[in-house]
């Protein structure tokens, strides 16, 4: 990619164009046709690598062109700096080629004809918008065939520096595959932009034949992409698309071309990925159906903590886990398992479900958010946390992992191995992962909640302490980095540090900030909802009790006599997103303007569909609130 930056660097252009034009995320996107001449040129051998060089920057400027003709057709996304720029990256691609190819040159004859098939797929789209007619499977074939025409000039190119067409049909059936997967992936991708433009794409005419069939009339782009989803239409085009990508791997593998090979696979795998991301929503959407709304009436406190139980019992997978949290990564096994396992053992450590629960988390040996993930802080702590709350002895080697996560100021990091964190998610090296490898205040202070009830660990705890009291300093509360409210990080340093008696004081100032907080109905707030959530409920009632329940008990009571009145007949609380994952290059959450409620991706509002995290969290504040000797 060095011969592109090489060129936008030659530009008489501002700094600030510069930039945009050599942003990572676009560069990302137009990848293929970066690499495309690269890609093939193993299977032409004598042409040189200046001339492959020349020749891919030609290729990738004209793509550009195209890009930018394509925008000037669709005039919702007309740029004119895009289009001025646009004609300057045709001139300069169109004397790479003249300098690789003279004027008597095959190419010519045969790069005129691939642009008139190209205009002519491109106007036989354009009708087809117009008249909404019926798209078959072939013709959606053919025009994705036709679409891609110029990417066959990049097999002519290179035939014709050579002289030779001996892998000819096998490299343009390859590329075609290839095209016929990507649009069946781009036409799901842009769906509802292409409904915005006034598009007519196949799946969006299969869709309209699906909601004709079911006597549905919809015309909200919104509810047309669920049924995009619903129907199983986005799900079977998907599997064609992989189809495509396989056969096109098989055709690169014979022509000699890994590279090409191991870009292929990635779009199988991305592909399976989103495939099984679809599969896991339509699991939390069929397990949320199944959970109850309707209240209790006339609770009581026994009641409240006796049907949290049950519930906690019935909602165990028969592999001995619970599991909540449904994200990109899938949905949390271990880390749920050992929070709500360290929740239910400080209300009973004898409860039967625990040794059971113990031995499917210490036999995974991940400390991760499932076992597809990679070891985290949160997960150790928590896994500690349960072990020590179980009465156990505590894992020696555990504990050496779990120092892993320790800086040695006491601050507490997620992650921290950042080269197999790059490689698992897939993130380009000029992104920072900083945001999740740094040590944040919730992080720590749930690590020196554990800590505190370690004695072995005494200096560990003292240092976080130290660490969080420095956080501190003179503000009112503690920030938190993965959940949507300061009140979990501010919860659970109140419960660490008022079991130290140098540091407890410090928490009065927080323990003021939560009684602010508190709405007059008696609950605590999700701030970034604006909704009543059970979750922070119980964290503030817990931080109260541990630091002075005497002097708070009419707040305390009050968030209690609304949790008893928020209970649902199954025993659960109702549950809304409190957790967030914000990009790995965040560092202040704060900055982000705009929080996507989904279960998928970066910068995204999370809830515990499954209610075991925030029914377990309830069920231990209703505990300590019990055997509290000021209630």
């Amino acid at each position: 990619m060095s011969f592109y930056h090489n060129y936008i660097g030659t530009l008489s252009i501002p700094t600030t164009e510069k930039e945009a034009l050599l942003d990572a995320k676009m560069l990302s996107e137009h990848h293929l046709y970066l690499n495309l001449i690269y890609y093939l040129s193993p299977a032409f051998p004598q042409v040189t690598p200046a001339q492959v060089e020349t020749l891919s920057l030609s290729s990738y400027l004209y793509f550009r062109f195209l890009i930018s003709l394509d925008q000037l057709i669709d005039s919702s996304r007309f740029s004119l700096d895009e289009m001025r720029l646009g004609f300057e990256f045709y001139e300069k691609a169109m004397r790479g080629l003249a300098l690789l190819y003279p004027e008597r040159s095959p190419f010519w004859e045969l790069f005129s004809n691939l642009k008139k098939s190209y205009y002519a797929t491109l106007a036989s789209e354009k009708k087809g918008s117009r008249q909404k007619g019926e798209i078959t499977q072939a013709s959606f074939q053919e025009t994705a065939i036709g679409k891609s025409s110029m990417s066959f000039a990049a097999v002519f190119a290179l035939e014709c520096l050579q002289d030779s067409q001996a892998n000819h049909n096998l490299l343009i059936d390859c590329i075609k595959q290839l095209h016929l997967g990507l649009q069946y992936i781009d036409d799901i991708d842009d769906f509802k932009v292409d409904f915005k433009e006034g598009q007519w794409t196949y799946p969006m005419y299969l869709t309209q034949e699906y909601l004709k069939e079911n006597g549905l009339i919809v015309q909200d782009p919104i509810l047309l992409h669920k049924y995009l989803y619903v129907s199983g239409i986005a799900q079977k085009n998907m599997r064609l698309a992989v189809a495509h990508f396989e056969k096109s791997a098989d055709l690169a593998t014979s022509a000699g071309l890994p590279l090409f090979v191991s870009f292929l696979e990635k779009q199988v795998s991305k592909c399976q990925f989103h495939l099984q991301e679809i599969e896991n929503l339509f699991l939390k959407t069929q397990i949320k159906s199944e959970k109850s709304f309707e209240l209790v009436e006339e609770n009581s406190l026994d009641s409240a903590i006796q049907s949290a139980l049950a519930y906690l019992e019935k909602n165990i997978n028969a592999s001995f886990e619970w599991t909540d949290f449904l994200t990109s990564a899938g949905q949390s096994t271990t880390w749920t398992s050992s929070y709500v396992g360290m929740m239910l053992a400080e209300v009973n450590s004898l409860h039967p479900l625990l040794k059971s629960v113990l031995k499917r988390v210490d036999s995974l040996s991940s400390n991760a958010f499932n076992d597809s993930s990679l070891a985290d802080g949160d997960t150790a702590s928590f896994i500690i946390g349960f072990q020590q709350a179980s009465g156990i002895d505590v894992d020696p080697n555990l504990i050496t992992k779990w120092h892993e996560f320790m800086d040695e100021d006491g601050g507490w990091v997620t992650y921290r191995d950042q080269e197999a964190l790059r490689l698992k998610l897939e993130i380009p090296e000029e992104t920072s992962l900083k945001g999740w490898t740094s040590s944040h205040a919730c992080v720590t202070a749930a690590a020196a909640y554990v800590l505190a009830k370690i004695p072995s660990l005494r200096l560990d705890y003292e240092i976080s302490c130290l660490h969080l009291a420095t956080l501190l300093a003179d503000k009112k509360r503690w920030t938190s980095y993965w959940w949507t409210s300061d009140i979990y990080a501010t919860a659970f340093a109140m419960q660490a540090l008022s079991h130290h008696p140098d540091f407890k004081s410090i928490c009065e100032a927080p323990a003021l900030w939560l009684i602010g907080e508190q709405h007059p109905s008696g609950y605590w707030p999700n701030p970034t909802t604006n909704e009543s959530t059970a979750f922070y409920t119980a964290l503030a009632i817990k931080s109260l009790i541990t630091y002075d329940a005497t002097s708070f008990q009419d707040s305390i009571s009050k968030g209690v006599e609304w949790l008893l009145a928020h209970q649902t007949e199954d025993g659960s609380w109702q549950t809304n997103r409190i957790l967030r994952i914000p990009a790995t290059d965040v560092m202040d959450p704060s900055t982000i303007t705009h929080w996507r409620k989904s279960s998928f991706g970066v910068n995204c509002l999370v809830d515990d569909h499954n209610r075991v995290f925030t029914t377990s969290t309830v069920l231990n504040a209703l505990h300590h609130y019990s055997i509290a000797s000021c209630f």
